[in-house]
């Protein structure tokens, strides 16, 4: 690559026909389950649980470390839409990333009165370890 003063790359979420079948048969792809009406907030925590685990938990993928060893000692921007935190995974500054659709391992409250996040991996692994059925038990919402 020649030498520039700055790159600004976007990048699109990649992952989402990647969970075919890992959750179950009656979801397309992860894009449209998404907007799956769910009978329960049992049901649908157990399956964002799923999704969140497969998406965000499992280490990161060879494209990001490739693409790191680019641009890591070059003056760089990244604008993503991906929420599955491959760029920090990989080395890339946080402070050099902009997540349009935030982060699969935040929560933040369903109620906006701060503006605080919170890690979600332990909760996501006990909802995973707890579902039955396709639910989680109520007392996990």
């Amino acid at each position: 690559m020649e030498k520039e003063d700055c790159y600004i790359f976007r990048t699109p979420n990649g992952n989402l026909r990647l969970f075919n079948c890992r959750v179950s048969s009656r979801y397309k792809d992860m894009y449209s389950a998404g907007f799956h009406h769910f009978d329960s907030s049992e049901e649908k925590w157990a399956y964002w649980a799923k999704h969140i685990f497969y998406t965000r938990y499992q280490g990161v993928k060879e494209l990001y470390k490739d693409l790191f060893e680019v641009f890591k000692d070059k003056n760089y921007f990244v604008i993503t839409t991906n929420v599955d935190h491959q760029f920090q995974l990989a080395g890339f500054d946080k402070n050099r990333l902009f997540y349009t659709q935030g982060d699969y391992g935040l929560f933040q409250c369903s109620t906006p009165c701060h503006n605080k996040t919170y890690d979600n991996e332990d909760f996501i692994h006990k909802m995973l370890k707890e579902t039955k059925d396709n639910k989680i038990p109520s007392y996990l919402i």
